[in-house]
Protein backbone atom coordinates (compact mmCIF):
# COMPACT_ATOMS: atom_id res chain seq x y z
CA UNK A 1 0.00 0.00 0.00
CA UNK A 2 3.08 2.17 0.73
CA UNK A 3 4.35 1.50 -2.49
CA UNK A 4 1.07 2.40 -4.30
CA UNK A 5 1.16 6.17 -2.46
CA UNK A 6 4.73 6.10 -3.65
CA UNK A 7 3.88 5.66 -7.27
CA UNK A 8 1.42 7.46 -7.06
CA UNK A 9 2.69 10.52 -5.75
CA UNK A 10 5.63 10.28 -7.47
CA UNK A 11 2.98 10.21 -10.85
CA UNK A 12 1.31 13.29 -9.92
CA UNK A 13 4.93 15.14 -9.33
CA UNK A 14 5.83 14.21 -12.59
CA UNK A 15 2.49 15.42 -14.06
CA UNK A 16 2.83 18.93 -12.59
CA UNK A 17 6.69 18.89 -13.68
CA UNK A 18 5.39 18.09 -17.39
CA UNK A 19 2.45 20.72 -17.22
CA UNK A 20 3.52 23.80 -15.06
CA UNK A 21 0.71 25.78 -15.77
CA UNK A 22 -1.53 23.21 -14.21
CA UNK A 23 -0.21 23.45 -10.96
CA UNK A 24 -0.12 27.64 -11.03
CA UNK A 25 -3.64 27.45 -11.90
CA UNK A 26 -4.84 25.40 -9.44
CA UNK A 27 -2.35 27.31 -6.73
CA UNK A 28 -4.12 30.53 -8.50
CA UNK A 29 -7.66 29.06 -7.63
CA UNK A 30 -7.02 27.49 -4.04
CA UNK A 31 -5.41 31.34 -3.01
CA UNK A 32 -8.49 33.20 -4.59
CA UNK A 33 -11.18 30.60 -3.11
CA UNK A 34 -9.12 31.16 0.40
CA UNK A 35 -9.27 35.35 -0.02
CA UNK A 36 -12.81 35.10 -0.92
CA UNK A 37 -13.52 32.58 2.04
CA UNK A 38 -11.77 35.18 4.30
CA UNK A 39 -13.77 38.16 2.95
CA UNK A 40 -17.08 36.35 3.56
CA UNK A 41 -16.17 34.77 6.71
CA UNK A 42 -15.09 38.49 8.07
CA UNK A 43 -18.19 40.25 6.55
CA UNK A 44 -20.41 37.63 7.94
CA UNK A 45 -18.75 37.40 11.57
CA UNK A 46 -18.68 42.04 12.02
CA UNK A 47 -22.36 42.04 10.80
CA UNK A 48 -23.28 39.69 13.40
CA UNK A 49 -21.16 41.06 16.34
CA UNK A 50 -22.58 44.43 14.79
CA UNK A 51 -26.05 43.15 15.15
CA UNK A 52 -25.61 41.75 18.21
CA UNK A 53 -24.11 45.14 19.66
CA UNK A 54 -27.09 46.89 18.74
CA UNK A 55 -28.91 44.93 20.81
CA UNK A 56 -27.21 45.33 23.43
CA UNK A 57 -27.10 49.25 23.31
CA UNK A 58 -30.72 49.07 24.83
CA UNK A 59 -29.27 47.79 27.90
CA UNK A 60 -29.06 51.00 30.38
CA UNK A 61 -25.33 49.69 31.55
CA UNK A 62 -23.94 48.39 28.33
CA UNK A 63 -25.96 51.10 26.52
CA UNK A 64 -24.55 53.70 28.04
CA UNK A 65 -20.66 52.13 27.53
CA UNK A 66 -21.12 51.37 23.95
CA UNK A 67 -22.21 55.08 23.13
CA UNK A 68 -19.27 56.18 25.34
CA UNK A 69 -17.31 54.26 22.93
CA UNK A 70 -18.81 55.16 19.94
CA UNK A 71 -18.06 58.88 20.62
CA UNK A 72 -14.76 58.17 21.37
CA UNK A 73 -14.17 56.45 18.00
CA UNK A 74 -16.60 59.73 15.99
CA UNK A 75 -14.11 62.07 17.98
CA UNK A 76 -11.27 60.27 16.97
CA UNK A 77 -11.69 59.95 13.43
CA UNK A 78 -12.80 63.47 13.16
CA UNK A 79 -10.02 64.07 14.35
CA UNK A 80 -8.10 62.67 11.38
CA UNK A 81 -5.40 61.14 13.08
CA UNK A 82 -6.41 57.76 11.81
CA UNK A 83 -4.67 58.21 8.45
Amino acid sequence: MVRRLEEQHARELFFYYRHPWQLIWINFLAGLFRGVGLTVGTALFLAVAAYVLGKFITLPVIGEYIARLLDIIDTYRSSGLYR
